[in-house]
């Protein structure tokens, strides 16, 4: 009335305005209305207008589903930002509760995660709600709730791997919590399955304080979430065999009684970044103090194994030969048999057998044999070598 008033007076030269208005049939329809003065007496009253009345009703409700879409993709990439950043899936749970309930008005979420057993699903200690001493009473019926795979709404979500809701809790039979609802002023329960690796690994449940049936829009909205959470999960799996794996290797670098170093390959040179326990006893733990160093000054006087680390990284064929080497760290002369093993993308880990023993013996007994048959042959008596069993080896 005031836009009217304001064009009758001359204020404003028309009038806009938008309402609602209720049909005969009892429906409410949205009404755009507009108008302007066509003459005014000599006065200037207005003694006569035009103007024209549309049903806007189709129009509202396209503007109101793009708004619930913006809300929706909001939501959507506000979860997934999350998902992306967050390393704990339990911080991610929780924020997309909250994300959930602030896009849709509800009371709380909660997350049940599989037990011990995986043979049922419990309460995982995680709520969200925005008046966190209205819900009391629903967390502590929610404590020690358990639920078999189909048991309840969250053993349906479980069973069926799909969102699953209860429009009125006050209406479902042998609902389990439904005095702590009643308290808490829950009507509708909303249960989101989180896939991780194929598999339910956890449900989050939304409590809201009207009945409710969701659209299929906001159902695939919920199971996006539920997807996303399952990602982080994943991640966080991923991650603990990683760690798991890394470890693994670990001891069995460490236990190896080979000794091995390895080599990290840097712009145009390798340098040498670890080596085990077996490496340490070799070169009399002095092998830590070379960390750091490149193989091209380290090994100055022998390019032929800056040479071997480059083939064998750039091949990824493993290179083993024998070799005699001075060793930097104790200034010994060691005999070695060497293996190149490549670990992309840029180590190289050299496993290196100490055989200086070993070829000291052959080799003295190399030539005691040939000190022997150097007298047998230059003997001047007759000289025959025969087996305890009586063959003959040598006359």
């Amino acid at each position: 009335m005031a836009r009217i008033e304001a064009l009758l007076a001359g204020v404003e030269p028309s009038y806009a305005a938008e309402y609602r208005v209720r049909t005969k049939s009892g429906d409410w329809v949205w009404v755009l209305s507009g108008g302007f003065v066509v003459e005014r007496d000599e006065s200037g009253k207005a003694i006569r207008m035009t103007g024209c009345l549309f049903d806007n009703t189709r129009t509202k409700e396209l503007e109101a589903r793009v708004r619930r879409h913006a809300a929706l993709v909001t939501l959507l990439q506000r979860v997934a930002v999350t998902a992306n950043e967050s390393s704990d899936a339990s911080d991610a749970m929780v924020e997309a509760l909250r994300a959930v309930c602030e896009y849709t008005g509800w009371t709380a979420g909660h997350v049940y995660v599989l037990g011990p057993g995986d043979d049922e699903l419990v309460s995982a200690g995680l709520w969200w709600a925005e008046d966190a001493e209205r819900i009391h009473p629903l967390r502590e019926a929610t404590r020690s709730m358990r639920f078999g795979r189909g048991i309840g709404l969250p053993g349906r979500v479980w069973a069926t791997g799909r969102p699953a809701w209860i429009p009125d809790v006050s209406r479902e039979a042998n609902f389990f919590r439904a005095d702590a609802c009643g308290a808490c002023g829950v009507r509708a329960m909303f249960g989101v399955p989180v896939i991780a690796e194929g598999e339910v690994a956890a449900v989050l449940e939304f409590f809201a304080a009207d009945p409710m049936a969701p659209g299929d829009e906001l159902v695939r909205m919920l199971e996006q979430v539920g997807r996303q959470i399952g990602q982080v999960i994943e991640r966080g799996h991923a991650a603990r065999q990683l760690r798991e794996s890394e470890a693994k290797f670990r001891r069995h670098f460490q236990n190896n009684p080979v000794p091995i170093y390895v080599w990290r390959r840097e712009r145009d040179d390798f340098t040498l970044v670890d080596a085990n326990d077996a490496a340490r006893c070799l070169t009399k733990g002095r092998v830590d103090s070379l960390f750091g160093t490149r193989a091209g000054v380290l090994f100055a006087d022998d390019p032929q194994i800056c040479r071997e680390l480059n083939a064998c990284l750039r091949d990824g064929s493993p290179i083993r030969r024998e070799m005699t080497h001075r060793m930097r760290t104790t200034g010994e002369e060691k005999r070695l048999v060497v293996q190149f093993v490549a670990i992309p993308p840029n180590l190289v880990m050299v496993h290196t057998e100490d055989i200086t023993e070993r070829h000291l013996s052959q080799t003295a007994l190399r030539e005691s044999e040939e000190r022997f048959r150097a007298i047998v042959e230059h003997s001047r008596d007759g000289i025959c070598l025969c087996t305890t069993d009586a063959v003959i080896r040598y006359v």
